[in-house]
């Protein structure tokens, strides 16, 4: 996987199949349909793709895909918090893959690329996301659970990936601060 060299995220280098980059708006439907069939609640695909084209959630965030010869095969939304003193928060939701390249790495390639590149270009020192899926899948790429007594969703659980010399009270200390499901 690579990304333009200085860490920024751009055009497709030469020699490289898979791309990690900030996704157009053109792209935003093919990025709804790699959730339909997980997130569609029984919708049809148009009202489903009309609600995701409308929800707030997405329009607050930054859409990222990671791409196989040029085609969006996986995606991540980012959404920005406010700072915690001098730590930069992030979280990461709405992963999802095309159903035919699911189970290949594409989503955790796409994490590992998303986490590294907040860490690395907008100095995200703590970075969270929500897990519905079995949290081991996050866990192999540095998240970790939060303790019992911050989890609020009994579907999801709340998992954090804090930065390099980043103390582990920093949770407890902003603990009213915590995002909401997003």
């Amino acid at each position: 996987m690579r990304s333009r060299p200085g860490g920024e995220i751009g055009d497709e280098l030469p020699g490289s199949p898979t791309e990690f980059r900030r996704a157009d708006t053109a792209e935003h439907e093919k990025i709804f349909r790699m959730g339909f069939d997980v997130w569609s609640d029984g919708m049809p695909l148009e009202a489903y793709i009309t609600a995701c084209h409308g929800s707030r959630k997405y329009a607050r965030g930054r859409w990222y895909v990671l791409c196989v010869d040029g085609e969006p095969v996986s995606s991540a939304l980012v959404h920005d918090f406010p700072a915690w003193g001098d730590h930069v928060v992030r979280g990461v939701g709405s992963l999802a893959t095309r159903p035919d390249k699911r189970k290949q790495g594409l989503a955790g390639g796409l994490l590992d690329e998303l986490t590294s590149f907040l860490a690395r270009a907008e100095n995200a020192s703590v970075t969270f996301l929500y897990s519905d899926i079995d949290s081991g899948f996050y866990a192999k790429r540095g998240y970790v659970a939060l303790d019992a007594r911050y989890q609020r969703y009994p579907e999801a659980v709340m998992m954090v990936s804090l930065g390099a010399g980043v103390p582990g009270r920093i949770l407890e200390e902003n603990a009213e601060r915590l995002p909401a499901y997003f």
